[in-house]
């Protein structure tokens, strides 16, 4: 009876830990949901920024001065311009915002989500000037979600300004050569027809509106 009841308790163990085993590899099939998944694309919309309406008059005034004096300024001169410059570069950057203090981030804020909705695909936004992100800090965060393609895209629509003809490209070149695995894409210029097209159906629904 004994060795009967000690087969028993065996043939029990040996079930048990079967069912054990198959949990465990159903439950490693099953993906966690604290793993993030990694984008296929990410969108980068790049815009100027503006300065927020209760920053101080006189450190925006002196941040616009030192950026045309840095032009021609040499040795020890152009070191104390550029630490200036970078403190308050930082400081208009990461100057606390609302939507009553910089209506304009709160709208770059707002296209970004109705395009993030609208392509299915992350879109982070970076300024610039005077706001953050900036526009290379933008870019690193597009790196960083681990996205193979990244398209880089500006609400700046007229060709010939600095920030879209230079500025913009150079800092995507030094990613592309940083992150050669990486496809960049620069979704610029806007077509004259593309621009005229916008313009023309806004002067259209403007008419009939009113």
């Amino acid at each position: 009876m004994r060795k009967k009841y000690l087969v028993l308790v065996l043939i029990l163990l040996v079930l048990a830990s079967s069912c054990s085993l198959n949990v465990t590899a159903s439950d490693n099939n099953v993906p966690s949901a604290n793993k993030t998944a990694i984008p296929e694309s990410v969108i980068v919309v790049m815009s100027h920024g503006s300065m927020p309406l209760d920053y101080p008059t006189d450190h925006f005034a002196q941040l616009m001065s030192i950026e045309f004096r840095i032009k021609n300024a040499t040795g020890d001169l152009y070191n104390s311009l550029a630490a200036r410059e970078k403190t308050l570069d930082d400081e208009i950057r990461n100057w606390p915002r609302t939507a009553a203090n910089d209506p304009f981030k709160a709208q770059q804020d707002k296209l970004a989500a109705m395009l993030e909705t609208k392509t299915g695909m992350k879109v982070i936004s970076g300024y610039n000037d005077f706001c953050a992100p900036s526009s290379i800090e933008a870019l690193h965060q597009a790196i960083e979600t681990g996205a193979k393609t990244i398209i880089v895209l500006t609400t700046m629509l007229t060709a010939g300004g600095y920030h879209v003809e230079v500025a913009i490209p150079k800092e995507i070149d030094e990613l592309r050569k940083q992150y050669p695995d990486r496809k960049i894409i620069y979704a610029w210029p806007f077509t004259n027809e593309t621009i005229i097209n916008l313009l023309s159906d806004q002067v259209k629904k403007s008419m009939i509106s009113k």
